[in-house]
């Protein structure tokens, strides 16, 4: 799975921070073997701040980073705000996802997995929350809420659509 550019398809490439399990892009990476993940604590040291490790992103926006950070700390450096500065686009699990724990994270993923290589071509800095959709036939589901907005992953009009607008703003909550 790729995103197009032109004509040239690049791999989809996924940075988890710290906060994510190290062992969720090993799963990802196993189950989707074209794709390049990497976790935060393989190059750098636990408590490393975030703006660090986001600088060698400034320049490069093939990736995709995840995180599972709320930036409820005062004490510490908001990733979304660095993110909608730098014009990172990132995907944030919702705190309902958090608590459920690393295989709901892992689960969740695996259900919007069509609609990752799309939200490269968001407007820089824009984050897309991952989160527990409506119970359908006893299943649970997961959406993408982008600016307000949350979309299924089986609503793939709907869904281009939005990507297609490119008049999404990111947004600063």
């Amino acid at each position: 799975m790729g995103v197009g550019v032109g004509c040239v398809t690049h791999p989809l490439k996924l940075l988890f921070d710290e906060c994510c399990s190290k062992r969720l892009p090993r799963d990802l990476q196993s189950l989707y073997p074209d794709i390049q993940t990497r976790h935060v604590l393989d190059n750098y040291s636990p408590s490393t701040a975030d703006s660090v490790w986001l600088e060698l992103l400034r320049n490069d926006k093939s990736w995709l980073v995840v995180t599972k950070d709320l930036g409820r700390d005062p004490k510490k450096e908001r990733l979304h705000l660095i993110c909608r500065e730098w014009k990172i686009t990132h995907l944030a699990f919702t705190a309902a996802l958090i608590s459920a724990g690393g295989e709901a994270h892992k689960n969740a993923l695996i259900s919007v997995w069509s609609q990752l290589s799309l939200l490269q071509t968001l407007p820089g800095g824009t984050r897309v929350k991952l989160g527990f959709g409506k119970m359908k036939a006893g299943v649970q589901t997961h959406v993408l809420i982008i600016a307000s907005q949350t979309f299924q992953p089986t609503e793939n009009s709907i869904l281009s659509s939005a990507f297609q607008m490119r008049t999404l703003q990111p947004r600063g909550i």
